[in-house]
């Protein structure tokens, strides 16, 4: 793998991985309030649930920063985001005097990542493993697990188990087949997730995500300050989002991978195949 020539490519994976989780959480008062740990596990899910209903698309500047071993130094980016839920997402990341420095599309579990100075495309299909991509990730599942880490709504309450039930924040577990798969600390009153922990299936601990300074746009409360970390690729990404805007009309052609850029990751991976022949 060809990792350190593409390593624009791993802060691309870990922003979109960061992005947004911020779809359903809200706001924070102080002091202690009564805790009655099974209605309060059923008020924070249906809260999250209400959240992700509410939140049809949104789009908003972002400026982030990312380390990793991967990189000589931290590195600092901007960019537009574009969200249309659950599955589809546009991130255009721009350098000094407008230059695109890339492009990523992502629809589901098919993704484009386009680097105009380098006139290199990557293209994955659902189902389809590419040897010669430069990660071992796909974006569309960094995306699925941080714009719709779960169907609040379809949760069952029997799967979620309270860790600590006291004080402003309330802990909980999620189960799913008896095994742990993600930790949340919820702020009351208004039910903020305010941090999520997800667990691989040996129980080690997958991604670690913050969310903080939530703010009210829109009607909803957003975190617009978040920071990300991936232990195991010992990987940290801080961004701050702005000008945010919920529920606008999006152009659906955000969405929609350009001819011209399939036909040139085709040409591409055919070459690739050719001299590895």
């Amino acid at each position: 793998m060809r990792i350190r020539r593409y390593t624009g490519l791993t802060i691309v994976l870990v922003l979109v991985c960061t992005v947004i989780s911020c779809c359903a959480h809200l706001c924070e008062r102080a002091g202690t309030l009564p805790v009655s740990p099974e209605e309060d596990v059923k008020r924070a899910i249906e809260t999250l649930a209400a959240g992700q209903n509410d939140l049809h698309n949104f789009k908003a500047r972002a400026r982030f920063s990312i380390e990793s071993p991967d990189l000589e130094r931290r590195q600092s980016f901007r960019g537009n985001l574009a969200v249309e839920m659950p599955d589809k997402v546009r991130l255009v990341s721009n350098g000094a005097f407008g230059r695109k420095l890339f492009d990523l599309i992502s629809v589901g579990k098919t993704f484009l990542l386009y680097y105009p100075s380098e006139q290199k495309v990557f293209f994955e299909k659902e189902g389809v493993e590419v040897e010669s991509l430069p990660f071992s990730v796909s974006p569309s599942d960094i995306v699925k697990e941080l714009f719709l880490p779960e169907d609040w709504a379809c949760m069952r309450f029997e799967d979620v188990k309270v860790v600590s039930p006291g004080g402003r924040r309330m802990v909980i577990a999620v189960y799913s087949d008896g095994r742990l798969t993600r930790k949340l600390w919820v702020q009351r009153p208004r039910w903020w997730l305010v941090r999520d922990e997800l667990y691989a299936e040996d129980g080690t601990l997958r991604a670690l995500t913050v969310f903080e300074r939530y703010r009210e746009i829109g009607g909803m409360w957003l975190p617009t300050h978040l920071e990300a970390h991936y232990p195991q690729r010992e990987t940290r990404m801080v961004m701050q989002i702005s000008n945010v805007e919920v529920n606008s009309q999006l152009d659906p052609a955000m969405f929609v991978f350009p001819t011209k850029l399939l036909l040139m990751a085709e040409r591409q991976r055919r070459e690739s195949d050719a001299q590895n022949r």
